[in-house]
């Protein structure tokens, strides 16, 4: 949480809102945990004590850890080296691989761990290992319910070699690992600009990421 950006696509939503309206975080993750909870009421989910200590619970904690732990930490690291603006684009959007090996483009990625060069494949393999490891961690939200499939998407699946890792790494799940690169994404976006021109949609300004 403290690079801005949240583990996982929900985790993101409380601190975009936190980033637009600057209502305090706290408050902006309880509304969006709480309105999960209402929905589960209305399709009769399971609501129980745990429920709703991490509905009031978890907002709170992330900030208080955020402002008394993580961010003092970060300033103390940073401290002489980066300067606060550079160390936020290190966490989001400079960091992973670009930081790593010095570029994001796997085809050239892949080039140099079949090369040999080992800082290619220490970090080529960390990021499989990364990816692998947040997919299991998610089985516990099924609560036991049957996974269809892990659907892996994004630019980096279209690296054959690192989707074959994965497919290793959690193999041990017995789970069909789907590949979906996204392939229309520049029709998606060629689709809305023409809805913004013919004025069928109005164009929005997002905050720089």
């Amino acid at each position: 949480m403290t690079p801005e950006l949240g583990s996982a696509p929900y985790d993101a939503l409380g601190v975009q809102i936190h980033e637009i309206s600057k209502v305090p975080f706290k408050l902006c993750r309880i509304t969006t945990d709480l309105i999960c909870v209402i929905i589960a009421l209305i399709f009769g989910g399971n609501i129980g004590i745990g429920t709703v200590i991490t509905a009031f619970g978890t907002g709170p904690f992330v900030q208080f850890f955020n402002e008394h732990v993580s961010k003092p930490w970060l300033h103390h690291k940073r401290r002489g080296k980066y300067t606060r603006e550079e160390l936020r684009r290190l966490n989001r959007g400079k960091g992973g691989m670009l930081n790593l090996v010095g570029t994001a483009d796997m085809k050239e990625i892949e080039a140099r761990c079949l090369a040999g060069e080992q800082e290619f494949i220490e970090a080529f393999e960390a990021m499989a290992y990364a990816v692998s490891k947040n997919i299991t961690a998610l089985w516990p939200a099924f609560d036991g319910e049957k996974v269809d499939a892990v659907i892996l998407t994004g630019g980096a699946s279209r690296s054959q070699m690192l989707v074959n890792k994965i497919k290793k790494y959690v193999s041990a799940i017995n789970v069909p690992v789907v590949v979906y690169p996204g392939e229309l994404e520049m029709v998606a976006l060629a689709s809305g600009a023409a809805r913004v021109l013919t004025g069928k949609e109005k164009a929005k300004s997002y905050l720089e990421v």
